[in-house]
């Protein structure tokens, strides 16, 4: 079969028939940015009895963050009320595959013992490390950007009035 010298495939003839707006286009453009952007990292030196590691977390996305982060603070926990959620399911659920510990991946189990290892204090610096790596520092961007163009409408709402 002999293909005719200006055939176009289904899709060619598809995307012309029904084209992309530009507006949508331009929300794949994001949608490809957002999926393209780096993970974040923070290490957390943990210690139990005189023995000390590094633990280092990876960030998640935001629906997995917000799986992980969703169950409600427990009744009268300060650390619960203060972070918005139930922080010893936060760090027993954190996924393993995000987390090397002295070097390696631990499985499901070696993570749970290890939770079950350590003090308060390295609890309370594991959450708080995570909290702010998928919380807090993008608030404080976010405030910063606001700072920005606060003071961006300030100055023209003056150079207008000159």
């Amino acid at each position: 079969m002999t293909q005719h010298p200006h055939s176009q495939s289904i899709g060619d003839l598809l995307s012309a028939a029904d084209p992309v707006p530009e507006s949508q286009a331009r929300f794949d453009e994001l949608l490809a940015a957002l999926e393209g952007e780096p993970l974040e990292s923070t290490a957390v030196e943990i210690s139990v009895g005189e023995v000390a590691a590094t633990v280092t977390f990876t960030e998640v996305r935001g629906h997995e963050w917000s799986h992980i982060a969703a169950h409600p603070p427990r009744l009268g926990h300060s650390g619960d009320a203060q972070m918005g959620c139930h922080t010893e399911h936060l760090l027993r659920h954190y996924p393993v595959d995000r987390i090397v510990c002295a070097g390696v991946h631990p499985t499901e189990g070696e993570w749970a013992r290890l939770c079950e290892l350590i003090d308060d204090d390295a609890r309370t610096d594991i959450v708080v490390a995570l909290w702010w790596m998928h919380v807090e520092r993008y608030r404080q961007a976010r405030a910063e950007i606001e700072f920005v163009q606060a003071a961006r409408a300030t100055k023209s709402k003056g150079e207008e009035h000159e």
